[in-house]
């Protein structure tokens, strides 16, 4: 099954090349779908990079097909959103969504592997934003090389909106805020910490309701450093409970109590705003009625 974009010129005298790149396709793709004969104008096959469009010429580019690139394994997953070109899942907390050296079955990806090969999506498994093992919520994958590259560039130009939600401990005495510290490696090789030679990272947060046993913040991150929420909380003096690498142990939740609540993004074809929501995992509900005070 041909998975194509359909585009209209609007302009006489437009380089195609030129009309593609400005459609969201690289340069370097546009002259390989050229060369092997995946652009068609007005439906007749085109293979002259130079060639000037006149207004109204319909312009399908037929994207490229590839193989499966990672074990496919079968797997129940939570399908949050899912178009021409992204899947959005809402990704359960202790799973790795990558093979790695030391785990090679069993992740995120060998399911959406699984998906891709039950529904016919010939292409290699894509992510777009990753979370650690242990933090839930929405997590997109790609379909194809155009869909990866429309939505990693919103995330890029910080267009693209990522919010959570974490239990910390404590009471804000400022209820909202934004936090702006440089977020490095730290000198023993474990984790990340704000230290002056780092990368700009940058965090708001709010608090959305108090407890008498802590807080329930949304966040929104504007730049995308590793253990960047939990290293800023930390910093504020209310780390994220059950955290055990950057705060301790909990007997409440046996993870890090942060999930990836929502991502708004503009769709890679019309451009409409979307936001792809996954609800709060029962282990962040359950301790949240715990704070209050229920349990």
């Amino acid at each position: 099954m041909y998975n194509y974009l359909e585009l209209k010129n609007t302009k006489d005298a437009t380089k195609l090349e030129d009309f593609v790149i400005s459609c969201g396709l690289s340069g370097r793709m546009f002259r390989k779908l050229i060369k092997i004969g995946n652009i068609k104008i007005n439906d007749k096959l085109i293979k002259n990079k130079k060639y000037l469009l006149k207004a109204g010429d319909r312009v399908r580019i037929y994207l490229l097909e590839e193989d499966i690139d990672i074990k496919a394994q079968e797997m129940d997953l939570e399908i949050l959103y899912e178009d021409e070109d992204i899947i959005g899942v809402n990704k359960g907390p202790f799973l790795v969504v990558h093979p790695t050296k030391n785990i090679v079955d069993n992740t995120l990806s060998n399911g959406m592997a699984y998906y891709f090969l039950k529904n016919n999506i010939n292409s290699k498994v894509r992510i777009i934003n990753r979370l650690d093992r242990d933090t839930s919520g929405v997590i997109l994958f790609a379909k194809n090389s155009f869909g990866h590259q429309q939505i990693a560039k919103q995330l890029e130009d910080r267009s693209a909106i990522k919010k959570y939600y974490a239990l910390v401990e404590g009471k804000l005495k400022k209820k909202e805020g934004i936090i702006n510290k440089p977020i490095g490696k730290a000198p023993e090789g474990i984790g990340s910490i704000i230290r002056e030679d780092g990368l700009e990272s940058i965090t708001s947060y709010k608090l959305i309701e108090e407890y008498p046993g802590g807080s329930l913040l949304e966040l929104q991150i504007l730049t995308g450093r590793t253990h960047q929420i939990r290293v800023h909380l930390k910093d504020l003096g209310h780390p994220i409970i059950g955290d055990s690498l950057y705060n301790k142990e909990s007997k409440l939740i046996n993870r890090q109590a942060l999930h990836a609540s929502s991502l708004t993004i503009r769709k890679t074809r019309t451009g409409e705003l979307i936001s792809i929501e996954a609800p709060l995992e029962k282990d962040m509900l359950n301790l949240i009625e715990y704070l209050k005070g229920n349990k």
